[in-house]
């Protein structure tokens, strides 16, 4: 039964839920599921007071997806709004209009690196390797950090285990491997286990396609993590690996030939090369005896980036070529101590500071090739940003009455530097000044039920190449420049109940508006964007709605949905025929306006003889939205039903499987200007298997 629901982790301080003890579940309901909270204490779903779906490795296994963000994308609320490649979130459409990522993404804790862009390459995270994945709508920052405004996506990965009050060491292995369409393999092996006080856990994978357009997809990746159990918490160090070499379709011009065509790379126009290299690694301590509650850790990342844009005219031939190397630089600390103040009053209250540091090296260069001209300049930029985040968080529960506040300061800034051969100055900019805050009240009106309202304030803070392209126009003050870049600000009410009536009906239901005041946008100058600006303020509103449960044995079900009003308060544009444009009334771009997902299980053969056969299906989709700020009814993208299936049957330590995603073929279209009409993957068929030891 998938574990999709709308919860709250607003009760702690730490972002390192994964290390604090075993996870303990209830599998009669998804809201009886137990999970540990950041201040360390076993919570269920129900007691918790915000929005967040939980996926789970069987849910994964379920899935038939290859990519983990193309099965994050099913959930209601999470809009995948990319065009040619990779992943960029929109939870509830709240993602800027400019260049700019999405949610925040942990890994085992440690922050991804998201790049001069900030966005985070998570569909190189193996999908066998993942133990769970929790995705929160509407996170509290001054728990989270900053910019978790737009969403904090936390992933965790195998780990080591023993049974419950048993010595004895463990080891466990699993080698899979798949076959399917667009002459696509996938293979990995894990293996995990517990010796004395430690555990471990090391898993590696592949993936290559020629990809539903011929885009050569290649990625591989090694990852493993070392804990060791001490006295009331656990020291872990984990690292990971992960490489992708791709080719990125562009120039698909007109929809007709997009709709006959939808597997040509790029209509005579030459891929993009593009290739992405991550390492991240980190050291974490959790802490929690005798109501003291500990949480640390210090991280290191590093990606390489490198892509080769080539367009060809009809008389000339212009070349971009870029070649990054980013490192990242975190620490965190927070301590709290939870006071038992009678048989019914608990509070905890936690205090903690964190900090980033980040530099950005990369080089530019571009060829302009005329057929009696050439023409090369490059750039050698090295930029820096740093943030300063120091935050209080306090829980109080009285009985069936529970209040949940915290607040957050933010201190940031950013050094955007040149190669001395420009002739320019370094470019600095800082954000001070700046605070977060929620709270969230929340009663059980009855047994197994939660009727909660939440309130959270945040700032979300523009990217390192928002800030280089307003950086550049310093000589030309026509243009955005660095100081006009507010940071954007979210202010999100929620009012949900959750419900566990029985196993054969569980339910959640939640009503949120949040508005992003100052959203981001772009400023144009003919067709070419010039900078960034805060173009106005949108309102985002809807309700989500998530419904499961397992009537009968051979039967489980689960319903998702959520309507998603986005649209602009007020708010103005420069087009790319330099008029300015009233946005008022708008819908924000690339935001459907609702999404669902239904499925079912059904467990034919649940034998202990004959072995285990489950069938899974999946149907999932969403409404009409537009690609454009203007919505131009030229622009207006369909609506949109998927349907996956996949077959499962295991004996012992064997399982094999087939899957079909897009069983009917739907080719959907998405618009960008860059891009043109671009149509989203096909049908895809795998078979596949898997051994355990």
């Amino acid at each position: 039964m998938r574990r999709l629901i709308y919860v709250s982790l607003l009760v702690s301080l730490s972002i390192l839920p994964v290390f604090a003890q075993e996870e303990e579940t209830d599998n009669d309901t998804v809201l009886g599921t137990v999970v540990v909270t950041e201040t360390g204490k076993k919570t269920k779903i129900l007691d918790t007071n915000s929005s967040i779906t939980v996926i789970t490795a069987e849910d994964i296994k379920k899935s038939g997806k290859t990519r983990i963000g193309d099965y994050i994308s099913t959930i209601p609320g999470v809009v995948n709004q990319r065009y040619s490649s990779g992943t960029e979130f929109s939870i509830r459409g709240t993602r800027p209009t400019g260049m700019s990522g999405g949610p925040v993404v942990y890994l085992d804790g440690v922050p991804m690196f998201g790049g001069r862009f900030d966005y985070c390459s998570i569909d190189l995270i193996p999908m066998d390797s993942i133990e769970k994945i929790e995705v929160i709508k509407s996170p509290s920052t001054a728990i989270y950090g900053k910019n978790a405004a737009k969403g904090v996506i936390l992933i965790t990965t195998k780990k080591g285990k023993r049974k419950k009050d048993s010595t004895e060491n463990t080891f466990h292995a699993q080698l899979s491997a798949e076959y399917g369409s667009w002459n696509t393999y996938r293979e990995s092996a894990n293996i995990n286990g517990t010796m004395s006080i430690f555990d471990y856990s090391l898993n590696a994978s592949g993936m290559r396609t020629d990809g539903f357009r011929h885009t050569d997809d290649k990625s591989k990746s090694i990852g493993g993590n070392v804990g060791m159990n001490i006295n009331g918490g656990k020291l872990q160090f984990v690292a990971n690996y992960m490489n992708n070499a791709y080719t990125s379709a562009q120039g698909m011009k007109p929809l007709e030939y997009a709709e006959d065509n939808p597997r040509d790379i790029a209509n005579g126009t030459p891929g993009c090369p593009k290739e992405f290299t991550q390492y991240t690694s980190g050291l974490n301590f959790n802490y929690d005896k005798d109501n003291i509650i500990l949480n640390a850790y210090l991280t290191y990342g590093k990606q390489d980036e490198f892509y080769d844009k080539l367009y060809v005219g009809s008389t000339s031939t212009s070349r971009y070529q870029y070649d990054g190397i980013d490192h990242q630089y975190s620490a965190k600390a927070n301590g709290g101590y939870r006071f038992i103040l009678g048989d019914s009053i608990v509070n905890t209250f936690n205090i903690g500071a964190d900090y980033n540091f980040e530099t950005y090296d990369y080089d530019v260069t571009y060829v302009n090739k005329a057929d009696t001209d050439a023409s090369q300049t490059s750039s050698d930029i090295v930029s820096k940003k740093s943030s300063l985040g120091i935050n209080v968080n306090n829980d109080l529960a009285i009985g069936i009455f529970r209040l949940t506040a915290g607040l957050r300061y933010n201190y940031l800034k950013y050094k955007y530097g040149y190669d001395e051969s420009t002739g320019k100055d370094d470019v600095t900019h800082t954000y001070d000044n700046n605070y977060d805050y929620n709270v969230s009240p929340s009663i059980a009106i009855f047994e197994d039920s939660n009727l909660f309202l939440n309130y959270n304030h945040s700032n979300a803070f523009t990217n390192i190449y928002n800030l280089s392209v307003n950086a550049g126009n310093s000589s030309d003050l026509t243009l955005p420049q660095v100081d006009d870049l507010k940071p954007e600000v979210f202010d999100t009410f929620e009012l949900g109940f959750k419900h566990r009536f029985n196993s054969a009906f569980n339910y959640s239901i939640i009503a949120y508006r949040t508005k992003i005041s100052d959203k981001i946008v772009y400023y144009y100058v003919g067709t070419d964007v010039k900078g960034y600006y805060n173009g106005g303020d949108s309102i985002h509103q809807g309700i989500e709605l998530e419904v499961d449960g397992r009537p009968v044995k051979l039967i489980g079900y689960r319903i998702g949905f959520t309507t998603i009003d986005a649209e602009w308060e007020k708010g103005q544009l420069k087009d790319s025929s330099s008029v300015i444009q009233d946005l008022k009334g708008k819908k924000i771009k690339n935001t459907p306006d609702y999404e669902f997902r239904v499925g079912l299980d059904v467990y034919p053969l649940d034998n202990a003889s004959f072995g285990k056969f489950l069938v899974s299906f999946d149907v999932y989709g969403f409404g009409k939205q537009y690609s454009d700020d203007l919505n131009d009814k030229d622009y207006e993208l369909d609506s949109a039903v998927f349907a996956d299936m996949k077959a499962t049957y295991s004996y012992k330590n064997t399982e094999v499987y087939a899957t079909c995603t897009n069983i009917f073929n739907n080719i959907w279209m998405r618009y960008s200007s860059s891009f043109g009409y671009y149509p989203q993957d096909g049908r895809y068929i795998g078979v596949g298997a898997s051994f355990k030891i």
